[in-house]
């Protein structure tokens, strides 16, 4: 995740976006590529530092999801920030998810949502379910 510090002449400076907790000079926050890919512009070099940016995303400024977006363009959105959801998700749980991508107070929540790929250490095949007995 990139990292943003404010480095400004005044102690605390305001978000961007204007909804996020202030920025207090030399302290470090993480933010999510998306907040960055959004608001980044706005951080001019001269008063941030910003660390762990990827700026090879190819996701245009300004282009988030919104509830005209269908279900498989969100999911490629978010796939661009190395994003899955957990299990199955609906048009607007991906939504909230893009919400929660864009806020970066809530890295942590983005965390918790976010599928991690889990490997069978032993490889073994898992077996099927038991079939249902016709008649019960």
């Amino acid at each position: 995740m990139p990292q943003v510090t404010f480095l400004g002449p005044f102690f605390i400076r305001r978000s961007p976006d204007g909804a996020s907790e202030d920025f207090t000079r030399g302290v470090t926050r993480e933010v999510t590529q998306a907040w960055l890919d959004q608001w980044g512009g706005k951080l001019p070099n001269s008063h941030w530092r910003v660390e762990g940016a990827n700026y090879t995303s190819g996701v245009e400024l300004g282009e988030i999801p919104d509830s005209s977006w269908k279900r498989k363009q969100i999911l490629k959105w978010l796939g661009n920030y190395g994003i899955k959801p957990q299990g199955y998700a609906t048009k607007s749980t991906l939504l909230e998810l893009v919400k929660t991508v864009m806020d970066p107070d809530s890295v942590d929540e983005v965390s918790e949502m976010v599928a991690e790929t889990v490997e069978d250490e032993n490889n073994e095949e898992l077996e099927p379910p038991p079939e249902d007995k016709e008649g019960e």
